[in-house]
């Protein structure tokens, strides 16, 4: 079982410059959970609805609407994205992608291969290859 027979090849991507609004909202047009980050067409990092979430203010904040959505819109993914990538080759298993997930703690990996990005791979994936393995 590869990887390249489980993840997504068509990646949602935003710029570094993006604002957390923005990628918020294109998290949930698009009900995903994580959105690679590129610098041109370089692979620069991943934010999480976790990431975006960890920064989001408290409900008890003591600023007014308009105020935070003023800051929330200056806050680049830049600022508080994932840099430190883990990365899968297609022609890896599904067992070693599920292995690097579960040792680094991470719900997915950016598919790259010879450099470029091939595509994701999510948990759900994993669990998708698991499902056909276990019929």
């Amino acid at each position: 079982m590869k990887v390249k027979n489980y993840m997504s090849p068509q990646v949602l991507s935003i710029g570094q410059e993006t604002s957390f609004i923005e990628a918020m909202e294109k998290m949930e047009q698009h009900q995903i959970r994580h959105l690679l980050v590129m610098d041109g067409r370089n692979l620069a990092g991943i934010i999480t609805l976790t990431d975006l979430y960890r920064v989001s203010p408290s409900p008890a904040t003591a600023l007014s609407n308009f105020e935070l959505l003023y800051l929330l819109d200056k806050l680049t993914v830049k600022q508080i994205m994932t840099k430190k990538l883990v990365l899968i080759d297609p022609d890896e298993t599904i067992k070693t992608a599920a292995g690097k997930m579960l040792a680094n703690n991470i719900s997915c990996l950016p598919v790259v291969k010879e450099g470029k990005l091939a595509g994701i791979l999510t948990e759900t994936d994993v669990l998708r290859a698991m499902m056909d393995a276990a019929i």
